[in-house]
């Protein structure tokens, strides 16, 4: 596994080795991983370096990606039975485009990329924010794919056992993000203590021990708000529940908002209650303005560091969680430099122009790869 940072980026010559690439991005990654990427897009436009984007049509987060990038809807057409024509559409917008590498950004295109990679010329990578499914694994080619780009040292350690051939190939690096210099935690301006909660609602009782935590510090005196942002088969339980409790005037179950940077920079406590095995670019953007976080023990995030840039909670235990949030509304100034180093944490790790380095390296090195070793065989298509 290596850890991009900076490698000359210009060839022998000394001119600069042009980079152009085409970054295919499924409707999972544009919903969760749309800041970031917008953030990429921005560095690669800071370094004059063009590039497209492949996305499913979403008008709402389209509008977020750099203006300076060209956009391909893909599919065109949203009929399996025109599987073969939106390949064709696609692959005449990209050759007019001439890219020079092909990023999945999101194991959900990696079969897309192999196949436009096969038919084009050029070589691909995958990015993983997300480990592969038993039910869907990317197969990688040995020719095509130049490199495995994990976003955290857990997906670093799934992608070892799930392709234990191309350990060599696995490059680890981090989403990027910009890091405010205000913290939001208990600003001046805020009046009663906020919590936000953003994930999906498909399990109400992954809930049930925060709810019931805060109806007993509301009984405590303490004045406090909890957000619940997303959307899911649990919604309607989630409502019942929060009525049930008597916290109708205290939690809200809000839609999923985008972007929800604006949203947390009027927040405190940014709670996360299970463990995902997912990167979490909620949690990300949270950290960068200053939210201090509260998480379910299992968390494996490399961001949470237990008593430094995060608090932890048995996310079953319901005393556990009351104990938690309780605390950190008991000193506040406390609570807030957990805040503060979680940004100075993100500035370290999680910088914008770190991710984009990290990843002009790859392409470099995936297109240097490519014209030495040549292109594999075409493969027949495939539905993605």
């Amino acid at each position: 596994m290596h850890d991009l940072l900076t490698n000359p980026e210009t060839t022998p010559a000394g001119t600069k080795e042009a980079i152009r690439p085409a970054i295919l991005v499924d409707w999972r990654s544009l919903r969760d991983y749309s800041a970031s990427l917008s953030h990429f897009l921005v560095g690669l436009a800071d370094e004059s370096y063009s590039a497209a984007v492949v996305c499913p049509p979403h008008p709402q987060l389209t509008s977020m990606l750099c203006s300076s990038a060209e956009v391909a809807t893909y599919p065109l057409i949203r009929l399996p039975m025109f599987w073969r024509q939106n390949r064709m559409v696609l692959l005449e917008r990209l050759e007019k485009f001439k890219p020079t590498v092909l990023h999945s950004f999101g194991c959900g295109r990696a079969h897309l990329a192999q196949y436009l990679s096969s038919q084009l010329g050029i070589p691909y990578i995958v990015t993983f924010n997300r480990p592969a499914g038993r039910l869907f694994k990317p197969r990688i080619h040995a020719t095509d794919c130049a490199a495995l780009v994990a976003s955290s040292r857990t997906l670093v350690q799934h992608l070892n056992k799930t392709y234990p051939r191309y350990s060599l190939r696995i490059r680890h690096i981090n989403l990027g993000t910009y890091v405010e210099d205000d913290c939001a935690c208990f600003a001046q301006s805020h009046g009663t203590a906020s919590f936000v909660v953003a994930q999906r609602l498909d399990d109400a009782d992954q809930f049930e021990p925060l709810l019931k935590a805060v109806r007993h510090l509301i009984l405590d005196g303490r004045e406090c708000v909890l957000a619940i942002i997303g959307d899911g088969r649990a919604e309607g339980k989630l409502h019942e529940r929060i009525r049930m409790l008597g916290l109708s005037q205290v939690v809200s179950l809000v839609p999923e908002i985008q972007p929800l940077r604006a949203v947390f920079a009027g927040a405190d406590v940014f709670i996360q209650p299970r463990a995902c095995s997912n990167f979490n670019s909620r949690l990300l953007e949270a950290m960068s303005v200053g939210m201090t976080v509260a998480a379910c023990d299992e968390s494996s995030d490399d961001m949470l560091i237990d008593g430094q840039t995060a608090v932890f909670f048995d996310s079953s235990d319901e005393l556990s969680v009351y104990e938690c949030l309780g605390a950190l509304l008991a000193d506040r100034e406390k609570t807030r430099n957990i805040a503060k180093a979680g940004q100075e944490y993100l500035r370290k790790h999680h910088t914008v122009s770190r991710m984009t380095s990290a990843l002009i390296q790859t392409y470099l090195m995936a297109q240097r790869k490519y014209r030495l070793e040549g292109p594999a065989e075409k493969p027949a298509p495939v539905r993605s």
